[in-house]
């Protein structure tokens, strides 16, 4: 949807239509403010609009951390160019961030509301998307990869995961270089092709908090460490 054609961006967006529409119940449990057997569509505008602004976020996040710094205005352009695909989803228009602070602004109003929270199902879900059982002999390079995508998380959602605080890390210190080292080391890769940026003391930061969230997921692992 990002690099094809209108037509094609279309075709897919009909397609994730017709799964979104198929994606629909009743809460099993309390989540938030939201009571248990509260009903939820994949359609709802709303549930669409947080998760289109997490994705567009997210991604103006990852690039300025690890390849390179964009002026305001190119960020207000990219938030204005991809609100076409929340539109194609079924976000109506006007409720589409189309700058970074009416983007900020409404993911700030969102934490803040008490809707946000996270449930044990999504703990579940984390786990089975960090740790998936079948990688097999691939699991230490695929730990490397998730560390810095996880230490770019909001401090907020990183707690809500249920991480604890800093004073776990005291005893771990073999762990805790390695991970700081994962992040460290994608900035110096990307520095050293001229594709990304220098590495500094904010990198070595979002690795610890990648490592607390670890450490909750799988406790098991770092007994040793």
């Amino acid at each position: 949807m990002t690099f094809g054609t209108a037509a094609e961006a279309a075709s897919l967006a009909r397609h994730i239509n017709a799964i979104h529409a198929q994606v629909h119940g009743h809460l099993q449990a309390p989540a938030g403010v939201f009571p248990a057997e509260t009903p939820y569509v994949a359609r709802d505008p709303e549930l669409l609009l947080w998760v289109h602004s997490t994705v567009v976020s997210s991604h103006l996040l990852a690039y300025t951390t690890y390849i390179g710094p964009i002026t305001p205005e190119e960020r207000d352009g990219y938030c204005a160019e991809v609100s076409a695909i929340g539109r194609l989803l079924g976000i109506p228009a006007d409720f589409v961030p189309t700058n970074t602070a009416c983007l900020q602004d409404y993911i700030d109003g969102m934490l803040a509301s008490g809707e946000i929270v996270v449930t044990e199902a999504a703990r579940a879900l984390a786990h089975d998307l960090l740790s998936p059982p079948a990688l097999g002999v691939a699991r230490p390079l695929v730990w490397l990869i998730y560390l810095p995508t996880i230490g770019i998380l909001p401090l907020r959602s990183g707690t809500g995961t249920g991480s604890p605080g800093i004073h776990v890390m005291r005893g771990h210190s073999g762990f805790r270089r390695g991970a700081c080292a994962a992040c460290y080391s994608l900035c110096r890769l990307g520095s050293a092709t001229g594709r990304g940026r220098a590495p500094s003391a904010s990198h070595l930061r979002l690795s610890q908090e990648a490592w607390r969230c670890d450490l909750h997921l799988h406790p098991s692992k770092h007994e040793s460490l």
